[in-house]
């Protein structure tokens, strides 16, 4: 037995000390109920002490104390409690409980339990209990909580010692369920289509008051209409005291500023701020006021209420607000707070819903009352035509047919065209009373036998001669035998229906053929019409049937009716019992089917036919197909000479007599062109240009909208006159065609008078227009400037002279859509593109701007023109044009450009003095200005050449990283040999230029190779040397490489540019690219003195670094700050001593540069010299004191100076000033050597120097170093250290040289660093 154990089982044996036993407790270390039962007493409760519980027990809450899931057991009479962690979230307040009774703990639920764990105890049955529901006080109030669980019995060898529970709280699930349920009921009842609000509140009511588990009480307000008040529309749950008006909860609820210190202000906020309103303290006031579902007085104590505003979905206008009570025996949480929300919403979209449907209803009701109104007053108003009709008609029929008196032709034709007009208003008034009469049930057919064949036949026949005069092919299907079986029907009607779809059918078919034909068999009289016109689009084919709809079919012949014919055949044939149907296909033609049932007309006698309104419907038909009067003096689309002579005007209408009348009115005036439709109207303006259009609104093919908007994007037709004749009256329709462009609006009908006085104001208006814009296009002509005007769509429409002066283009070649050709290639010009785009992105955003842009002029050249671009609205339309002034500034921008090339390329070469800088300033320069592939330096060896050697060293600005040398240049090497590359390509790579650009560098000209053309002759500017160049009097031309000589007064070498695309390259250009040559020449020529001293100073640096040969275990690394020197100030030194030993100096001048290198080589020298004689590290220093004191430079060197013994695995040092050296122990923190410090040399002359002795065991690592390692601009120097000892210890693994190299790789930053470097490593084997 183990000790702790013994101590259980025998608490008072000597020398013990209790423990826990391990196996009564929970194996998770961070178990809370761990710490209860070590620290419950056990023994005062009826449990005992631990070391006397029995197996059983032991085994149970083992079990208990180590399930993840709420576990509870309960032992002994008693049924004292163990629980694990689980199940402690359960018991809440009740909490803690171990070892104490269940009875005392669970009084609450006792009631419910004690019984079920008697069973258990007593018969060792277990139970099973699914959402059983229990009041329990667990958070200060009575809860109703749910729980699932199972109650087992434990056996002993005595029977049952207790009893064991595995319990799950279902209280989320139940009410989660419960609620869902609720909302669904809700949403089911709001599906019902009701319109009334308060319907919907007392639907909702019903569903609440059945879950009132969750809402104890609810009361629905409604806003009026004005929002003023909100008055109760329906609830439950509360007694009527509760909603008087003295009640908590009134009938009527008002705003605070209205009656303020009201009990309901609380509800009037949820409305007010449109967010939920929390009420609690009502127990008092709702004392026996809340109810059962009985209607009886219960004793549910509500103490909490929550309003809720029923607001719009999506507009957040509230309808009213929802009061609902708070269940006192639910906690007021988040999910209930959602449930009651969700409740509000949807009864706030369920009282949407209802008033939607409501406010549908009426407006359904008031345009049903609105159509009988108008149906009415058609009917009024067509019987009070009929007087003045019968005295139109009447006295022109007569004075027609006057053989006393007979009228002259030209009067003749002026009564026609009344009595013509006359007899299609007459059907119009007839067609709209019988409309009211049928709604009226006023109409109804007076069916007599008829021979429908015979009539069919008859009508189609007499109105044959409308359909030949507009070229179609009649068909007259109607077989002799229809006429054997005589049907009832109404002729007049019948009548009616034929000639509408015959009519109808002309109308819309501007070619090909109409057939008519008539089925009749027992049951059915079927008459079918059928065109081979227009069609009728899908979408318009189910309304073409409703009054006063007339489908816009583009192609018919005319765009005159009143849309009532079709659905007068509608009418007429269901008053015979029958139907009507359409089939039709755009572009195919329609079909038309009427079916009526064919009532046998038995023995009655067929009545004759009358065809009374045929020659009406003729007559109308016939003018969709007139021509242009004969007796004009010149036919459709000649202008007419009138006597006046002058002016031409159009004339567009598709009515024949109005056609007529028009030219027959303005024929003595002006010159006339007529057409019958809108495209031969535009055809016609484009071709003769009239002075003034006179259109008519309504007409086929394109309508009046639409033709002016065609003669409005024509520039030649733009500023032309036109006037509108429509039959819209009103300002409205007057405001929308002035709107639109036109000029004038006259409302027919019109006076003679009237439309004289119109056009020839137009016309004088235009002819002021004409004059003004005369004197407008010699101004802008005058312009020495280009001038030019644009439309929103960038599309030039107006230039003048200037503009053809600068580019070449003329004014006979507009319009000028985008991309315009005088715009910048992005092929060939891609960063005069990138300038476009800039300046085209600034115009679409401001609608303004001034630009330099290079242009390219018709002849190909490029200019530079400063553009000035501004916005005007067009006084024609609403639109934005912009107008424009470009002037030439290419002198200026080269010059400037030229000017600003050699400016940087002289300030980025004035601050280098070795060729290396040079040339990547330089190459790299001259690269980007140009927009260069690359560019290469290559030098030629059949001269003199000196050696050039170049460090590999990245630049982060103007794309350095693209840079490459030859550090193998040397005499003796045959042929050019590329020597400096900027670009993408390697020195390998960058290609070398063609023979003739060598030959061109040594006689000192430019050479540029042309595209296509690898063999193309030199430019030659005329001149050698180095001043030799390019071309200022050539012209532009496209190159894709450039080569310019370059000579220093040594050596001789050429400049060769790539192109990755062909450029243009201007004699400017040229003279450009031999200046900035010259300028990296003569840096060139500076830098050679220059490197001829560094290549002496460099010599003479390197003889006073340390050694290059090292002992065996160490490792050095040295940088300077600067890159014309390779030693500074910082120094390190090994000075191998007898005995194996190592000296090591590591040591940090003030300053740096050459000054600071001088002063380090002789302490350095000194040093060593010293470490020979075998002085100790301190005395060293002090004789380093000395020597610093008479040393210019030397004050304040800091100096780490030791001696390693391997043998004994010792350091001993000595530090002056110096930082502190890391050591790195395996296995161990690393450590800094602090000991022997001093201040820098000669700071303190004369005084004695410490020294430290420090153990180095097998494998470790010592670094010393200088400031330059750790110090960071802004940064404390302390945590450059540690991060150095990090990395130190990091590259434990290898050896000295590759952890030198880490070391580097982690601390050494470039963009940070501003001081020379040097650091010393060695590796105790």
């Amino acid at each position: 037995m183990e000790r702790g154990q013994e101590a259980v089982m025998n608490p008072s044996a000597p020398g013990t000390v209790p423990e826990f036993p391990p196996e009564l407790l929970a194996a998770d270390p961070g178990s809370a109920v761990n710490a209860l039962m070590r620290e419950t007493a056990w023994s005062a409760t009826a449990l005992g002490p631990v070391h006397t519980w029995g197996p059983e027990l032991r085994t149970a809450v083992g079990v208990c104390l180590n399930s993840p899931f709420p576990m509870l057991v309960m032992w002994g009479p008693e049924l004292a409690m163990v629980y694990n962690d689980a199940f402690v979230p359960i018991l809440a307040a009740k909490h803690p409980a171990l070892g104490q009774p269940c009875a005392q703990v669970w009084s609450d639920a006792w009631p419910v339990v004690g019984e079920m764990l008697g069973e258990v105890m007593e018969h060792s049955r277990s139970t099973y209990h699914q959402d059983l529901p229990l009041m329990l006080q667990r958070h200060g109030f009575d809860e109703t909580v749910y729980f699932t669980f199972a109650y087992s019995a434990i056996p002993t060898s005595a029977g049952v010692g207790g009893v064991f529970t595995v319990v799950t709280e279902t209280t989320a699930q139940v009410l989660g369920t419960r609620r869902l349920g609720t909302l669904r009921e809700l949403g089911e009842a709001r599906s019902a289509q009701v319109t009334d609000a308060g319907q919907v509140c007392a639907t909702a009511a019903e569903v609440l008051a059945a879950h009132r588990e969750d809402t104890p009480f609810a009361v629905m307000y409604l806003l009026d209409a004005d929002g003023d008040v909100a008055r109760a529309c329906g609830g439950f749950g509360l007694a009527g005291p509760a909603l008087s008006a003295a009640g908590p909860l009134p009938p009527r609820v008002t705003a605070p500023a209205a009656e303020p210190g009201q009990e309901d202000d609380w509800v009037w906020q949820a409305i007010a701020t449109g967010a939920p309103q929390t009420r609690t303290g009502l127990l008092q006031v709702l004392r026996d006021m809340v109810v059962d579902e009985a209607g009886a007085e219960q004793a549910m104590p509500v103490d909490t209420a929550v309003a809720l505003p029923l607001s719009a979905p999506g507009t957040g206008r509230a309808h009213g607000v929802l009061v609902l009570g708070v269940n006192p025996h639910l906690a007021l949480d988040g999910p209930y707070r959602e449930f009651l929300q969700l409740t509000a919403d949807h009864l706030a979209a369920a009282v949407t819903d209802a008033r939607s449907r409501e406010a549908a209803l009426r407006r359904a009701e008031e345009l049903a009352e609105l159509d009988q109104a108008k149906s009415r007053f058609f009917a009024g108003v067509s019987h009070e035509f009929r007087t003045p009709l019968t005295l139109i008609a009447g006295p022109a029929a007569d004075a027609l047919a006057d053989a006393d008196d007979p009228l002259t032709p030209a009067q003749r034709r002026r009564v026609e065209i009344i009595g013509r007009n006359a007899g299609r208003l007459r059907r119009m008034v007839d067609t709209l009373l019988d409309f009211n009469r049928i709604q009226d049930g006023q109409l109804s057919p007076e069916p007599v036998a008829v021979p429908l064949g015979a009539l069919t036949r008859g009508i189609a026949q007499s109105f044959a001669p409308a359909v030949r005069r507009a070229g179609l092919e009649l068909t007259i299907d109607c077989p002799a035998d229809a006429d054997a079986f005589p049907v009832l029907a109404d002729p007049g009607m019948w009548e009616r229906i034929v000639l509408n779809l015959l009519s109808n059918a002309v109308k819309f078919t501007p070619a090909g053929s109409v057939r008519i034909s008539l089925r009749i068999t027992g049951q059915e009289v079927v008459l079918t019409v059928a065109d081979t016109g227009v069609g009728i689009a899908e979408d318009e084919l189910p309304h073409i049937f409703e009054r006063f709809r007339q489908a816009r079919v583009p192609g018919g012949r005319s765009h005159e009716g009143s849309g009532i014919g079709l659905a007068l055949v509608k009418e007429l044939a269901a008053l015979h019992g029958g139907t009507v149907e359409a089939a039709s296909r755009l572009g195919v033609g329609t079909v038309l089917t009427v079916r009526l049932p064919a009532r046998p007309a038995g023995g009655a006698s067929p009545a004759p036919a009358s065809h009374s309104v045929v020659q009406d419907y003729m007559a109308e038909a016939l003018q969709w197909t007139s021509a242009v009067p004969a007796d004009l003096p010149a036919g459709a689309g000649s202008p007419a000479a009138g006597t006046a002579g002058g002016d031409t005007v159009l004339i567009a209408e598709d009515n024949a007599d109005l056609r007529t009348y028009l030219a027959t009115l303005l024929a003595p005036h002006y010159r006339l062109a007529v057409a019958t439709d809108g495209r031969e109207a535009l055809d016609l303006a484009r071709s003769l240009r009239p002075d003034l259009v006179l259109v008519d609104v309504m007409m086929p093919r394109l309508d009046g909208f639409e033709l002016l908007a065609a003669l409005r994007a024509d520039p030649a037709t733009s500023s032309t006159p036109v006037v509108f004749l429509s039959a819209r009256a009103g300002q409205e329709a007057a405001a929308e065609g002035l709107a639109a462009g036109a000029d004038d609006y006259l409302v027919k009908p019109f006076t003679s008078a009237d439309l004289l006085a119109r056009i020839r104001s137009n016309l004088d208006l235009a002819r002021l227009r004409n004059h003004e814009s005369a004197w407008r296009t010699a101004l802008v002509n005058a312009m020495q400037d280009g001038f030019f005007v644009a439309d929103r769509d960038l599309t030039v429409i107006e230039i003048n002279d200037g503009f053809t002066r600068l580019l070449g283009y003329r004014a006979s070649q507009l319009p000028w859509s985008v991309p315009h050709p005088w715009w910048p290639s992005p092929d060939t010009d891609p960063e005069g593109y990138a300038l476009l785009e800039t300046a085209l992105e600034v115009i679409g955003t401001h609608g303004r701007g001034r630009f330099v842009l290079p242009l390219r002029h018709l002849d190909g050249h490029r200019r530079w023109i400063d553009v000035a671009v501004d916005s005007v609205r067009d006084r024609d339309s609403t639109g934005q044009l912009l107008v424009g002034t470009l002037r030439d500034v290419t002198t200026i921008q080269l010059a400037a450009e030229r000017d600003a090339a050699l400016a940087r390329l002289a300030r980025l070469l004035s601050g280098a003095n070795d060729s290396t800088t040079i040339l990547r300033l330089g190459l790299a320069d001259l690269r980007e200005h140009w927009g260069a592939q690359q560019a290469t330096l290559l030098h030629f060896n059949d001269m003199q050449v000196n050696e050039v050697q170049f460090n590999e060293v990245q630049f982060n600005e103007m794309h350095f990283d693209d840079m490459h040398f030859n550090d193998t240049v040397t005499d003796g090497d045959p042929g050019p040999v590329p020597v400096a590359t900027s670009g993408s390509a390697g020195l390998a790579d960058a290609g070398l230029p063609p023979p003739e650009a060598l030959t061109a560098a040594r006689a000192g000209r430019l050479f540029m190779r042309r595209p296509l053309e690898p063999d193309a002759e030199p430019e030659d500017g005329g001149g050698g040397g180095s001043g030799g160049g390019g071309g200022g009097g050539s012209g532009e031309a496209l190159a894709t490489g450039i080569g310019v000589p370059l000579f220093d007064g040594t050596d001789q070498a050429l400049l060769w540019l790539e192109f990755d695309r062909p450029r243009p390259l201007s004699g400017d250009d040229r003279i450009l690219m031999v200046q900035l040559a010259a300028h990296l020449q003569r840096a060139l020529g500076r830098a050679r003195a220059t490197d001829e001293h560094r290549r002496v100073a460099l010599a003479l640096q390197r003889a006073i670094l340390g050694p290059a040969q090292l002992p065996e275990g160490f490792a050095v690394h040295y940088e300077p700050a600067g890159a014309a020197l390779e030693v500074g100030g910082d120094w390190y030194d090994v000075v191998e001593l007898p005995g194996n030993r190592y000296g090591v100096v590591v040591g940090d001048v003030v300053g740096r540069g050459l000054a600071a290198a001088t002063t380090m080589g002789q302490l350095r020298s000194a040093a060593r010299a010293l470490l020979l004689e075998n002085n100790g590290p301190a005395r060293v220093l002090e004789a380093l004191d000395r020597f610093a004191e008479l040393l210019p430079g030397a004050l304040c060197t800091t100096v780490f100076c030791a001696v390693i013994d391997p043998a004994t695995h010792t350091v001993t040092y000595s530090s002056a000033g110096h930082l502190p050296a890391l050591l790195a122990v395996p296995d161990q923190p690393g450590c800094r050597l602090m000991g022997a410090r001093s201040t820098p040399l000669a700071v303190t002359a004369g005084t004695a120097r410490p020294q430290s002795t420090t153990a180095i065991p097998a494998g470790s690592r010592l670094l010393v170093y200088t400031d330059g390692l750790v110090e960071r601009r802004g940064e404390d120097i302390y945590i450059g250290i540690a991060r150095a000892q990090a990395a130190l210890a990091a590259s434990s693994g290898a050896d000295p040289g590759a952890a030198i190299d880490h070391l580097c790789a982690v601390l050494l930053d470039k963009d940070q660093r501003a001081d020379d470097v040097a650091l010393l490593l060695y590796h105790q084997t």
